[in-house]
């Protein structure tokens, strides 16, 4: 029987998961699903994440809004959790502070698959978004949706150096990087603590014949590699570390959560057998460890604390991080505005 699940990176997909994993009493640890609806515990007791939760993200979105005295921002999001959880804590924080007259949100349809992106749907709100007169444009919607999005934007005349885009971290510059100029600016959690340049050598060390020999079985999911929606794993796929996705220093934590709680019941002699359920999950929740991430500790909610970089296109064009948000000190630390690119010049 499984005992424990690693995924899904869409909220959107684990949610469902997680009413499932709740039923049937898996442990289900997450290493890119960032919807704060996860955090309940009512409605998901077996969901744990190895990556931040937005309620981080989103501080940092609206003390953005706060630091750069943005009059007003609109905020264009998928209707979907992550989407929708994201624009919620924005508005939630400015509410509290009577400020939400300076966000405006724009729901559009979540349309999943890259073949059923209908770029008509979120037009009329492109078009009021450009009617509104708005400076600012956040982006709150995983990297496919925005895919669809960018380019209604771009026809609408949003892309046109009048307005400044700030992504979250599902829409790096990678996403469109023929559409996101100089200027552009995303969120992303810092995931490379003190043990990448360990994991990096290890990782240089690696041949496509590791990876996909019968030892580790990787090939014997029920979808083939070959067929995979990623990048095929290639010789030249262990070349460079720094090339991993965003979220594979969360994948590697999650992973290895996994095997420390399951290491230390099993040193405390339990049977194999009974690791399982709240004995697996109440281990999870209490292991700590120094990842390659940086320091991975759950709360009771199975969130992760975390920073996040704010990355902003420079000349080149490139992206680097420019600031971080501190999550203790709820504000940026290192930013020095004049270094800063804007879409504006």
């Amino acid at each position: 029987p499984v005992r424990a699940v690693l995924g899904g990176y869409h909220s959107a997909i684990s949610a469902p998961v997680a009413s499932l994993a709740a039923l049937y009493g898996v442990t289900q640890i997450s290493w890119g699903s960032t919807s704060p609806v996860l955090s309940n515990k009512d409605s998901y007791p077996y969901f744990v994440r190895s990556i931040p939760p937005d309620t981080l993200q989103g501080t940092a979105m609206w003390r953005f809004i706060e630091h750069f005295l943005v009059p007003a921002a609109a905020f264009a999001y998928a209707r979907e959790p992550y989407g929708e959880g994201l624009f919620s804590i924005v508005t939630d924080l400015s509410m509290r502070v009577q400020q939400d007259f300076r966000i405006i949100g724009y729901g559009v349809r979540y349309m999943p698959g890259s073949q059923s992106y209908d770029p008509e749907e979120p037009r009329p709100s492109a078009r009021l978004i450009k009617g509104s007169g708005v400076r600012f444009l956040f982006i709150a919607m995983t990297a496919d949706q925005a895919q669809g999005f960018l380019p209604v934007l771009q026809e609408e005349g949003l892309l046109d150096g009048t307005v400044q885009l700030i992504g979250s971290e599902a829409v790096p510059f990678s996403t469109a990087p023929e559409l996101l100029t100089v200027g552009y600016m995303h969120f992303a959690p810092l995931g490379r603590g003190g043990l990448w340049p360990k994991f990096r050598e290890l990782f240089s060390r690696m041949t496509l014949d590791d990876a996909l020999n019968a030892q580790y079985g990787l090939d014997r999911f029920e979808v083939p590699l070959s067929q995979a929606r990623g990048r095929n794993l290639t010789a030249t796929s262990f070349a460079n570390a720094d090339d991993l996705a965003l979220e594979s220093p969360f994948i590697f934590d999650a992973a290895y959560a996994a095997i420390i709680a399951v290491n230390e019941l099993l040193g405390e002699g339990v049977a194999i057998a009974d690791i399982r359920g709240r004995t697996l999950l109440n281990k999870v929740l209490s292991v700590s460890f120094e990842g390659i991430s940086g320091f991975v500790a759950f709360d009771r909610n199975g969130d992760r604390a975390g920073s996040y970089h704010l990355v902003n296109v420079q000349p080149g064009p490139v992206a680097r991080p420019a600031a971080i948000f501190d999550m203790h000190a709820q504000s940026f630390v290192g930013i020095a505005d004049t270094a800063l690119h804007w879409v504006s010049g």
